[in-house]
């Protein structure tokens, strides 16, 4: 009877044993099947930063390629200004000259002619002074807009690096799962399986 005792509670011994080993099995199971779960959400998030750096490269681009429109049309617009300066310069020199020789030789008898060239005069300058002014104007709204695209070409070049640290950490960290999956998976598998193999064997 006694014996019969002993042999019932080896038994239960060997039960709760193999329990407790199956239930380290589980717990080594969810662990691998959590660090899978892991890589694959991971994995998913390199995949997300990376089509978000492709998207901010060519958003970079587009950005880059208005800029260089824009300082094209700056530098057309300065040499259209130079030309009208120019213009404008000749045009006094010219009518100024002209006006000299109708007041030199007659002035007495054309007076209400030289007055209207006057008239003239002034109109062509006011007009070449407002051509002027609208062309500073349109000059200074692209330098404007040109300082505007260049803040937000630094505001997307240092959300580039954020990403691109970002990337680093995540794939710091897919490395770093990687090795905790290959020291639970075979590390420790192995170990096991040489351990019990010597150990009953």
């Amino acid at each position: 009877m006694l014996l019969l005792l002993l042999l019932l509670l080896l038994l239960l011994l060997l039960l709760l044993l193999l329990l407790l080993l199956l239930l380290l099995l589980l717990l080594l199971l969810l662990l691998l099947l959590l660090l899978l779960l892991l890589l694959l959400l991971l994995l998913l998030l390199l995949l997300l930063v990376v089509l978000v750096l492709v998207l901010q490269l060519l958003l970079l681009l587009l950005l880059l390629l208005l800029v260089l429109l824009l300082l094209v049309q700056l530098l057309l617009l300065l040499l259209l200004l130079l030309l009208l300066l120019k213009l404008l310069l000749l045009l006094l020199l010219l009518l100024l000259l002209l006006l000299l020789l109708l007041l030199y030789y007659y002035y007495y008898y054309y007076y209400y002619y030289v007055l209207l060239l006057l008239l003239l005069l002034l109109l062509l300058l006011l007009l070449l002074l407002l051509l002027l002014l609208l062309l500073l104007l349109l000059l200074l709204l692209r330098l404007l807009l040109l300082l505007v695209l260049v803040l937000v070409l630094q505001l997307l070049l240092l959300l580039l690096l954020l990403l691109l640290l970002l990337l680093l950490l995540l794939l710091l960290l897919l490395l770093l799962l990687l090795l905790l999956y290959y020291y639970y998976y075979y590390y420790y598998y192995y170990y096991n399986y040489y351990y019990y193999y010597y150990y009953y064997f």
